[in-house]
């Protein structure tokens, strides 16, 4: 963490400023949950200890140098390397990274979910969009269209936290039109679902 305008209180929600303790700690606790029979997930990728507010004062964008947003990703990093059975995608903006779509949330990009996160690392396991019903960074989309673009980058699920069943019910629809048009993958989501149903086995 570093102190940001973004998130103030990272220094209580993390394990410190340095990448290599960071990951440390990280695959420890991931250890010790996995004993206790929990499901350990990262997130949320790709870090936000660099991040700020964006020109329009509400999206979150992390906008800095390189070598900083390199020690941000290592963690995730090494999570990878360490099997970790599950990675949350956060709504946070890389324009140095996503160049041609510089304010998309990382959550809804192909090239931080489906090109760097499978692809260049080869990661197998589960990948979560964060919370999108009441996601400032995710407003500009009609929340259904914004699920759809979460699955359409690459993610396995979304967090979903309006239990209201029209709006449930709204989504599920877009989905299954994104599925008929050809925009979602039918493969892809049958993909995703035995990667979320080895999570269910793996509970018992």
């Amino acid at each position: 963490y570093r102190e940001t305008t973004a998130f103030p209180d990272m220094a209580q929600r993390s394990f410190g400023s340095n990448q290599n303790q960071v990951a440390l700690q990280g695959l420890a606790m991931a250890k010790g949950l996995r004993s206790s029979g929990v499901i350990p997930v990262a997130k949320h990728f790709p870090g936000y200890a660099f991040s700020g507010y964006g020109t329009d004062g509400s999206s979150i964008v992390i906008n800095t140098e390189f070598s900083e947003l390199a020690r941000a990703i290592y963690p995730f990093r090494e999570a990878i390397n360490n099997a970790i059975e599950g990675i949350i995608v956060g709504h946070v903006a890389v324009p140095m990274l996503d160049k041609d779509s510089p304010d998309r949330s990382a959550a809804l990009s192909p090239i931080l979910v489906a090109e760097l996160l499978r692809t260049r690392w080869g990661y197998e396991g589960v990948i979560i969009a964060d919370e999108i019903a009441f996601n400032e960074m995710t407003r500009s989309h009609p929340v259904e269209r914004a699920v759809v673009e979460a699955l359409k980058a690459g993610c396995d699920a979304v967090i979903f936290l309006d239990p209201s069943p029209r709006q449930i019910n709204a989504v599920v629809e877009a989905i299954d039109r994104a599925v008929e048009s050809g925009e979602l993958s039918q493969e892809e989501l049958t993909a995703s679902q035995q990667r979320l149903e080895k999570w269910r086995l793996t509970l018992g």
